[in-house]
């Protein structure tokens, strides 16, 4: 839908297009007005048409106003005219028959050094990888979330099978075949592992529709773009057929591996030696070691590959390969822990602690399953703990949020970045008597660079030395030395993430870019900690970036105030001073880092939500194992109170042997958790991402992992031990 009068369109120098979903919020039509911050000043467009949502329009979520090119140059700070118009990305489009790579290499040849010709789909697939990463971490986490389930479904179900070994003799010696036993069995279990896995479906696609939100702001984040958070999307094959049958398979396997003692051991074996099969360890220590160094080896190799190729699949299946093999390394420690600890536990608590190291010792293999399961489950919560906690520290110190407070435009690019004002402000600022210093900060998304995009992080003066005392200073200088050069416009810095994605030469660092006047090589004289870029950042002048780009805009004027200043004051003086200062927000440099760590909780969310299904999990697990454990032994504990222990000796025994288990697993779960941290913040997060973090481990997450452990198996053991002293001794044994 547009104006009819064309002429209209392209003489009016406040003429926009709205898409259909912003004209339809906002109740706009052709011939509305609407009021826009733009960086020349705050001013009244006319709606002269209303465009689908589609292409562009539909990736960004409907969020987009377009102009016609000319109009838009002041609009957008580019000081260009109808003859010298300054644009971003030309499309162009072939004559019919013509060979797309020949035409590519006759642009390059034409346009010189500076440019690049690329087809549009290359473009595309740059999103789709970008987008790519961050699933690939969600989906690494929710692979490891998976195998703990498996755990935990192999021993439930392992010892469901077990109990009922006796009566399924029973069975096959009044004349039931022992195969059909076998079948009933795992059929039985495979239409549970069905029931609990199509639920499972159910609740994740629910689930997923209630974090796509947060996933935008996500996105949004990294990338300062806008993403549609209404889009949610899933792959049938995978949801509706491979999770299903995943946890039929896990179930059926689960049930067989006993139940086919059923074919080779006589009915009266399994009788009289039940508790054998109960008790039997498979899982030595040779053999998890073994399996240990296997994945831990194969998963170095794929995130090793992963990480040189770039390939967000690799390096998520590598990373869990490594976790996994860590978790088979803890088998021995806990089988060491566990069997150490009789004399401690004899020395603290006298016979009852005795009881319960033995206890420790039996049902071994499935003991050890399920605490790898809790051991898995504590690691992913304080690997993802640490993960948001590197995320939030790391940010914090981020040079940009220096100052006492922070002049910007009160709109946004997408995520955290402001939208750019003009530099000429600057000097109106440095006038107001509540103003003691002014620096400047520019960051310049979409710069190509080695066949991807970077950003440009230009600094004023101040800003640079501040930058320059948190960056590893290279080819020889000293910290000064470098600091002159970048202010002089005669080197430049890089951020920790670029190196991790471009590289840079090791005897003589350079970087060469592209400018409106042709190719920039400088040197590298320092590497600084830097997050305007998921892919890495190039920090320069911004006398260089008003040079070689035309740029003199500004996304951040950070301000120091004078003595006895606050950012209230300083509020209202920049409303006198400057007469469209509705266009401007000032906020305090603590209100900005607020904002900032409450989007990465937003963006983190989606890993939180599954940090706490986790714990949720292995809470289970933790009740599941405790209570099944005691209530497998009503016999032990009704022969206990024949021989006088009191009915609080033995809740005391359960509870001491379901803590000391989930002790165990939850130490060993803290250690896996701080290799995953590491290994989540030093490879798989800047490989899949894009951001070089500083590892902070979170502490909190332990803790919360320890009490809940502890918690939840003191509960279930309290529970099942009382529910299993209800009847007398002598009922119980005659029951049994």
């Amino acid at each position: 839908e547009r104006e009819k009068d064309d002429f209209a369109i392209l003489n009016d120098p406040r003429g926009v297009f709205l898409t259909d979903v912003l004209a339809k919020e906002r109740g706009l039509g052709v011939g509305s007005t609407v009021r826009l911050s733009a960086v020349d000043g705050v001013h009244d467009f006319t709606v002269r048409g209303v465009l689908a949502t589609k292409g562009l329009a539909e990736f960004l979520g409907g969020r987009l106003v377009a102009m016609y090119l000319p109009a838009a140059q002041p609009v957008a700070g580019k000081r260009g005219d109808m003859r010298a118009s300054m644009v971003d990305q030309v499309d162009v489009r072939l004559r019919p028959g013509t060979n797309i790579g020949a035409a590519q290499r006759e642009l390059d040849a034409m346009l010189g050094p500076g440019f690049h010709a690329s087809e549009p789909v290359q473009r595309r697939m740059v999103g789709l990888h970008t987008v790519e990463g961050l699933r690939a971490t969600l989906v690494g986490m929710s692979s490891l979330a998976l195998l703990a389930a498996i755990f935990i479904v192999y021993a439930s179900t392992t010892t469901m099978v077990v109990e009922r070994l006796a009566s399924m003799a029973t069975l096959a010696s009044v004349g039931a075949a022992p195969r059909v036993l076998v079948r009933t069995m795992v059929a039985e279990a495979a239409l549970l592992g069905l029931i609990g896995s199509s639920v499972g479906v159910a609740l994740g696609l629910a689930l997923s529709s209630f974090i796509s939100e947060d996933a935008a702001a996500g996105m949004g984040l990294n990338y300062s773009l806008p993403f549609d958070a209404t889009r949610v999307s899933w792959d049938p094959w995978v949801v509706l057929l491979a999770h299903p049958l995943g946890g039929v398979l896990v179930a059926a396997w689960s049930a067989y591996l006993p139940a086919r003692r059923l074919r080779s051991v006589t009915p009266l074996v399994l009788q009289r030696d039940q508790d054998s099969f109960r008790t039997t360890s498979v899982w030595s220590m040779r053999e998890a070691l073994l399996a240990s160094l296997g994945c831990s080896l194969v998963g170095g190799l794929v995130l090793g590959g992963g990480v040189a190729r770039a390939d967000s699949t690799m390096v998520s299946s590598g990373g869990v390969l490594v976790i996994a093999g860590a978790v088979a390394a803890t088998f021995p420690l806990l089988r060491a822990i566990w069997v150490g600890s009789g004399r401690v536990l004899t020395l603290l608590f006298g016979v009852v602690g005795t009881i319960a190291g033995e206890n420790l010792q039996r049902s071994m293999d499935r003991t050890l399953v399920t605490a790898s399961a809790i051991t898995l489950s504590v690691a992913i919560a304080v690997g993802a703990g640490s993960l948001v906690h590197s995320f939030r520290s790391s940010v914090a110190t981020w040079y940009g949020f220096a100052g006492d407070a922070l002049v910007t435009s009160r709109s946004v690019t997408g995520g955290w970045l402001a939208a750019p004002v003009g530099r000429e402000l600057e000097e109106g600022l440095r006038s107001l008597r509540d103003v003691a210093d002014v620096q400047t900060l520019r960051v310049v998304q979409g710069q190509p660079y080695g066949g991807g995009r970077i950003a440009l992080a230009a600094l004023s003066d101040g800003l640079l030395q501040d930058a320059a005392e948190q960056g590893r200073i290279l080819s020889g200088l000293d910290r000064g030395e470098a600091t002159e050069k970048i202010l002089r416009g005669d080197a430049v810095a890089v951020s920790e993430n670029f190196v991790v994605h471009f590289g840079i030469a090791a005897d003589s660092p350079t970087v060469e870019l592209a400018t409106l006047t042709g190719a920039l090589r400088l040197p590298v004289v320092a590497i600084i900690p830097d997050y305007v870029s998921d892919k890495g950042s190039v920090i320069l002048s911004r006398d260089v970036v008003a040079s070689g780009w035309s740029d003199t805009l500004v996304n951040y004027y950070i301000v120091d105030l004078a003595v006895g200043s606050t950012p209230v004051s300083l509020a209202h003086a920049v409303e006198l001073a400057f007469p469209d200062h509705e266009r401007l927000a000032v906020a305090p440099t603590s209100r900005m880092i607020a904002r900032v760590d409450q989007l990465i909780g937003q963006a983190f969310s989606d890993i939180d939500t599954v940090k706490l299904l986790v714990l949720f999990l292995t809470a289970i697990g933790i009740a599941d194992l405790v209570v099944s454990n005691v209530l497998s032994r009503t016999r032990e504990l009704a022969v206990f109170r024949l021989v006088g222990l009191t009915d609080a000796q033995l809740v005391r025994t359960a509870r001491i042997e379901g803590v000391c288990i989930t002790l165990g697993a939850t130490f060993c779960g803290i250690l896996v958790g701080s290799l995953c941290a590491w290994l989540w913040v030093h490879y798989n997060y800047p490989a899949l991402v894009g951001y070089v973090l500083q590892l902070r481990v979170a502490w909190g997450s332990m803790l919360a992992s320890l009490v809940m452990a502890g918690a939840s198996a003191w509960v279930g053991a309290t529970v099942a031990a009382r529910y299993a002293l209800r009847w007398s001794a002598l009922g119980a044994l005659r029951d049994d």
